[in-house]
């Protein structure tokens, strides 16, 4: 396995990869790790950077530093989230590792575990957790728990126990465990953190998945319905006692990985009152989106149509047709994405809501303010460019999904 790794054809796949990802993501250009870097760069250095990581490999040479950026969240502008840049010769080499161990993890994984793999995907446990629910909701209690900030605390020397579990060879456990405890750099200076994972390339998915392998394996067949995605757990019985049990065992296992549970997402109830999981709100056997994604839309919408950029009726015109049209602003792609990544609502009446709430944000971009003959008057304009709501994109995405709103 270690041949196969080094081999160079690997690093050639794992360079395209690593490539493709950023171009994909549109940051090619926008960060560069410890060797100054951009992927612009590589073009031209591709077959010396391929061997000097085949070289820093065959050697286990330690990792350069990762660089902690502070940006943005999405969700709220006003708070930061914390991203670890590696630079592209080292995510060549995390990816050179990946693309031959992962196969070897996978058939590790238990089949209740739905986070980073191609087989189990979070989509399907969302789909089993809405099936299961539409079902039994009146009937089953449901213990839904979070463990915060999960990455961070995982404790290197449990990991790497857990790793030898598979049995790798000895340079491909040498090669892993230089991905566990690497530096990085922060405010100006290297720091090598005691615990916890520098995220940022694809291994340390695998390593999340591994460190509650042997909890995913002690709960899945002890209660009627249990699955886990990266940090989220949810699990449904007809006894109540069952549950208690398993929040238990969750509790003292939390605490001997060294993990915290986040107790004000943690609750165990019965499943007829409200709960929510991966972004859904379940409520009264319905289930329907989270109110805080909700705003999160609502406010890009907003942000998007200022009604205060032009006063110019032509200019607004034409910002919303290039909004149409264009396929990085389109609408249509927003509104698809958005339908398809949620299709499991069962809640209507919030979709009509949340589709409608974009027509008062585009009410007030072309009139200044609401009013009912306003939003009349917006239809009749929306009319001449044949716009198609986010209620019947929806209804496309979940009823039918072979045919494609324009």
């Amino acid at each position: 396995m270690f041949d196969e790794i080094v081999n160079r054809k690997n690093l050639e796949q794992a360079y395209f990869h690593v490539a493709k990802q950023l171009e994909e993501d549109l940051i090619n250009h926008r960060y560069a790790g410890w060797d100054n870097l951009k992927l612009s760069d590589l073009e031209v250095l591709s077959n010396q950077v391929i061997g000097e990581a085949k070289t820093e490999l065959t050697a286990f040479k330690e990792l350069s530093p990762a660089i902690l950026l502070k940006i943005p969240k999405k969700s709220d502008p006003r708070k930061m989230r914390e991203i670890y840049i590696y630079s592209l010769k080292e995510r060549i080499k995390a990816q050179a590792i990946y693309q031959i161990v992962e196969p070897y993890f996978e058939k590790f994984f238990s089949p209740w575990l739905f986070s980073y793999r191609s087989s189990h995907q979070s989509y399907f446990a969302a789909r089993s957790v809405v099936r299961h629910y539409l079902k039994y909701f009146s009937r089953d209690y449901v213990l839904v728990a979070d463990l915060s900030d999960y990455s961070n605390y995982i404790r290197q020397d449990f990991l790497q126990n857990k790793i030898k579990e598979l049995n790798f060879e000895e340079p491909v456990f040498r090669l892993l465990s230089l991905f566990i405890g690497n530096k990085i750099i922060r405010a100006g200076e290297i720091f090598q953190p005691p615990v916890g994972l520098i995220q940022g390339v694809p291994l340390i998915a695998l390593f999340n998945n591994l460190y509650l392998d042997a909890f995913d394996k002690f709960a899945g067949p002890r209660v009627d319905f249990y699955r886990r995605v990266g940090d989220d757990l949810i699990a449904f019985d007809q006894k109540k006692e069952r549950l208690e049990f398993l929040k238990e065992h969750l509790t003292a296992e939390a605490d001997r990985l060294g993990l915290k549970i986040n107790w004000q997402k943690t609750r165990l109830v019965s499943a007829s009152l409200p709960f929510s999981f991966l972004g859904y709100a379940f409520k009264n056997g319905m289930v329907a989106l989270e109110e805080r994604f909700c705003r999160s839309v609502l406010k890009r919408w907003q942000q998007q149509f200022s009604y205060y950029q032009t006063r110019s009726e032509r200019r607004k015109q034409g910002f919303l047709k290039k909004v149409i049209s264009e396929h990085r602003l389109s609408l249509g792609l927003q509104f698809r994405q958005i339908a398809e990544q949620k299709k499991l609502v069962t809640d209507l009446e919030q979709i009509k809501r949340l589709s409608e709430a974009f027509f008062h944000v585009l009410t007030r971009y072309f009139f200044g303010e609401y009013s009912e003959k306003n939003r009349r008057l917006l239809k009749e304009k929306l009319k001449k460019i044949h716009f198609t709501s986010f209620y019947k994109y929806f209804l496309t995405a979940k009823y039918d999904p072979r045919k494609r709103t324009n």
